[in-house]
């Protein structure tokens, strides 16, 4: 049994981790025969990173589901129009942690990479629907909060 097989059974991070990335190294590392895929393009020295957008949302209170409803389904029609969106999640928090801190919805949007994100933010219609999720905010631009991150 590789090395890999016996850290996973007494780690199951390992056997579940989506990071290609990690399984690489470990098989490099281990010499196990593990069908990976790498996913840093040949003759770049660095993989261009997938981007995933995470927001959380602090709404007014009083404001009516559907409006989230209905920003949450312009958010992801965003899909058609931007290269490189991968999809978007989003709802509202059913963590039984209730650690929210009022910021009980939230979204995720992945993008191919760098330059797909830096599509999205300068694309009119999310600038559009960007000021309307801050008018609904509480508190504006302090009921948001926004995290990029590499995956």
């Amino acid at each position: 049994m590789c090395a890999i097989s016996q850290a996973s059974r007494r780690n199951p991070w390992l056997q579940h981790t989506k990071r290609t990335d990690r399984w690489f190294i470990a098989a490099i590392d281990t010499g196990c025969d593990i069908p990976v895929q790498s996913r840093f393009p040949p003759g770049s020295g660095k993989a261009p990173a997938m981007i995933r957008h995470i927001v959380l949302i602090k709404f007014k209170p009083g404001i009516d589901e559907a409006v989230i409803n209905s920003l949450f389904d312009a958010l992801s029609d965003l899909g058609d129009q931007i290269a490189g969106m991968r999809g978007f999640d989003g709802g509202i928090s059913v963590s039984p942690e209730q650690l929210e801190q009022g910021f009980k919805h939230g979204f995720c949007i992945d993008f191919d990479n760098e330059a797909a994100r830096d599509a999205y933010l300068e694309h009119p219609a999310h600038q559009a629907l960007g000021a309307e999720l801050v008018k609904a905010a509480d508190g504006e631009i302090s009921g948001l909060i926004v995290f990029d991150l590499e995956m």
